[in-house]
């Protein structure tokens, strides 16, 4: 594309997306900052992630194989580099809100950040070291980097896409990416604070497992904040499942009416980003388009959205202040 081109382009944009480039553009002038690849502080179980290389999982390779081509394929957007969620996101319409913290003005994809806020909620989170399991793109270590303060972030997921482009885009002091299973997490016992799981579960075929390796790597009296979709049938079973691991509900919310709200005024503009990279009725699903099937259950009843904090059960150190492992 020649400089007119580019240059015609850019000035058919609309004025909030100019300023939202130059933002950009300013923001990629700054001297970046490392982000770790590797990690070497003591959680970190070496051997569970060549383990987790070198399996041969068969249950998830369409898994990893379907968010791999997601994320090629937002990657390559004009936007690629500055699109780091794929939760629903949440729009408020009226009832109770749990987050301490506005979104600030300046932050793009704010329907997926109030999202990200609301499941932290008034968690208390500074001083304490967070896992992001099923980080996607790192939209919510993004979230923990620019409104929390927290020594110690860790993003895992199964996608290698995913992870790549964590690495690539989010430098941020004091945080790592990996690529990993939910179901085998590269981690020692009891070393971290808080476990964050954003609207991915409902994809890991065998959630129990899930469910005891977070309890695992939890310290005690640690927080395991959770959102996702739940057929209406079966959040209760999930519930008990997580006190057979040492949980306890301290805040429960359903927010199906919310998300849909962001699901309608949003997620047909991103089916057009993600036009072609699957059958229609699976990409609409994905991004719960209305008219898909995951939308219809939220919409009927059939299915919920909803906000979990769960403690581990346990006490912290006597001064109030997160255990160490």
């Amino acid at each position: 594309m020649s400089a007119e081109e580019l240059h015609k382009r850019l000035s058919s944009l609309p004025a909030a997306h100019r300023e939202l480039l130059a933002r950009l553009v300013a923001g990629r002038s700054k001297p970046a900052q490392r982000a770790l690849s590797e990690p070497s502080d003591p959680q970190f179980d070496a051997e569970a992630v060549q383990a987790f290389r070198s399996a041969a999982d068969r249950t998830k390779r369409g898994t990893r194989k379907f968010y791999n081509a997601i994320n090629r394929q937002l990657s390559a957007t004009i936007f690629g580099d500055h699109s780091a969620f794929l939760n629903y996101g949440y729009i408020e319409d009226g009832s109770p809100t749990m987050s301490r913290i506005a979104v600030p003005a300046d932050m793009v994809n704010k329907r997926s950040v109030k999202l990200v806020l609301e499941v932290v909620g008034d968690c208390e989170l500074r001083g304490r070291r967070v896992l992001d399991v099923g980080c996607g793109r790192g939209g919510s270590i993004m979230v923990l980097n620019r409104l929390f303060d927290t020594p110690l972030k860790a993003g895992l997921d199964l996608s290698s896409d995913a992870i790549a482009f964590c690495h690539r885009v989010h430098r941020f002091p004091a945080t790592y990416f990996l690529e990993g299973d939910s179901e085998r997490l590269p981690f020692r016992d009891d070393c971290w604070d808080v476990v964050l799981n954003v609207e991915s579960s409902h994809s890991y075929p065998a959630i129990d497992k899930f469910y005891a390796e977070v309890s695992r790597v939890l310290r005690l009296g640690g927080h395991f904040l959770y959102t996702d979709v739940f057929a209406a049938a079966s959040w209760r079973e999930h519930l008990r499942t997580l006190a057979a691991f040492g949980f306890e509900p301290e805040h429960e919310r359903d927010i199906t009416s919310n998300v849909v709200l962001a699901c309608r005024e949003t997620a047909r503009l991103r089916s057009q980003v993600f036009e072609g990279i699957a059958e229609g009725a699976l990409i609409e699903d994905f991004l719960s388009t209305p008219g898909s099937s995951v939308f219809a259950a939220m919409e009927s009843g059939a299915a919920s959205y909803r906000i979990y904090r769960l403690r581990k059960r346990g006490s912290s150190d006597s001064d109030g202040r997160p255990g160490q492992p």
